[in-house]
């Protein structure tokens, strides 16, 4: 009984399951919480992305570096950054103005 109560379970889990979104869809998600962000968070955050990959540093699109280098990875490898990037973005959101200013002094003081 058991096991077939877990089959059960699979089977529905399975048939169940949130597609996965394509790589148009995360680039679509990412850039509509980028832009969401105020100027400041916006430019740190494009600053740190630029950073984490060298396929969307100096592009003049970012939409154009995003999917290029979504696409060019695994799925399960596109996952883990998109999850990453979208984690990224959040951790913008959450700082306070304060922290913000401290942030954006360091990153200046840095580029000199």
């Amino acid at each position: 009984m058991v096991l077939v109560l877990v089959h059960v379970v699979n089977e529905y889990e399975m048939q169940t399951q949130i597609a996965h979104p394509t790589v148009d869809e995360m680039v679509d998600f990412i850039l509509s919480k980028t832009h969401a962000l105020d100027p400041r968070r916006r430019y740190m955050f494009i600053e740190w992305l630029c950073a984490h990959s060298s396929q969307v540093k100096c592009v003049i699109n970012i939409r154009a570096g995003l999917n290029a280098w979504l696409d060019s990875m695994p799925a399960e490898s596109t996952a883990w950054e998109y999850r990453t990037i979208t984690n990224e973005i959040n951790w913008w959101c959450d700082q306070d103005e304060r922290t913000m200013d401290r942030l954006i002094l360091d990153h200046l003081r840095r580029r000199k």
